[in-house]
């Protein structure tokens, strides 16, 4: 739980739609892999890789690749990161769309220092520009004057910082904090606030505790939804582009069965703040959740 000059900073994405299918139910099957590989010279570190995934609706491609290196006898890291990726759609609706493809190019730049042994800061910054069919072909809304799917701008250009901590309290207990801000030309502004605090109850139990707090200002075509019309150039039918905010709470516990196998629990509460969007989906203003991960992990 002592600070670690590996811990690099990196911009971590706002709250957003993923792409992937609004199915439900068990109707789909998703194949998805990963391959990277990184290479260590003296104190650079190059890593390059690939993603692919597929579903009936959906198809998913992007390369990645960074450079890091260490200064100042490994107290200082420095690194610089790019991705892209093209995907494409095929709906498995009887729409046409006005786009197929989706894109995104994202560079990141991140700054890590030990302060001393017992505090690390980090500092990263990130732009990015997605082009193509943004939204998903199957949300819609139901108006005093509309009956239409969501329609959202073909392009969004994003830039966020992120400013992180980790601070050793004492030999069993460490407090790791993450700020950032995120702002795109849809003027959505996300600020989000984690707080995570880790305890080695023993030799075999890491305990932690979980806070994020996460508050979105809503797109320009944000409105109240009987405001719009089938003429209106843009239609929001997702409460994830207007303004809202989340919280989660959550505990976790890393229990080492051996020196190679760890076994990771967690359980989460998931609240959301109230909106039309949400009412009109649910029946209910706002979204309400508990969810947790069960995970078996083997070093070797």
């Amino acid at each position: 739980t002592s600070a670690s000059i590996r811990n690099s900073a990196a911009p971590a994405r706002a709250d957003a739609i993923t792409g992937a299918s609004a199915h439900h139910g068990f109707d789909d099957l998703r194949n998805a892999s990963t391959l990277s590989g990184s290479y260590e010279e003296d104190e650079k570190t190059y890593t390059l890789g690939g993603y692919f995934s597929s579903e009936k609706d959906y198809l998913g491609r992007a390369i990645f690749m960074s450079y890091g290196e260490n200064f100042n006898l490994e107290n200082t890291h420095a690194q610089v990161a790019f991705s892209s990726s093209s995907d494409l759609w095929d709906p498995s609706i009887d729409r046409e769309l006005n786009r197929y493809d989706r894109k995104n190019h994202e560079l990141t730049l991140s700054l890590t220092q030990v302060i001393t042994p017992n505090h690390l800061i980090g500092l990263g910054y990130s732009i990015s520009k997605s082009e193509g069919f943004l939204g998903s072909p199957y949300l819609y809304l139901y108006g005093k004057n509309v009956t239409s799917f969501e329609r959202l701008p073909n392009s969004k250009l994003t830039a966020g910082f992120n400013l992180k901590g980790i601070h050793k309290l004492n030999a069993n207990n460490s407090l790791h904090w993450q700020y950032n801000y995120a702002d795109n030309d849809w003027e959505n502004s996300a600020h989000t606030l984690a707080l995570n605090n880790y305890y080695h109850y023993d030799d075999k139990h890491l305990i932690g505790t979980h806070f994020r707090h996460y508050n979105q200002s809503g797109a320009f075509f944000e409105q109240d939804p009987d405001s719009y019309t089938n003429n209106s150039k843009y239609i929001m039918a997702d409460y994830r582009y207007g303004t809202y905010s989340t919280t989660t709470l959550g505990a976790s516990d890393n229990f080492k069965l051996s020196d190679t196998l760890t076994l990771k629990s967690a359980i989460n509460y998931y609240q959301t703040s109230e909106h039309i969007l949400i009412k009109r989906w649910n029946g209910t203003g706002s979204v309400q959740a508990f969810f947790g991960s069960l995970s078996l992990t083997l070093v070797r």
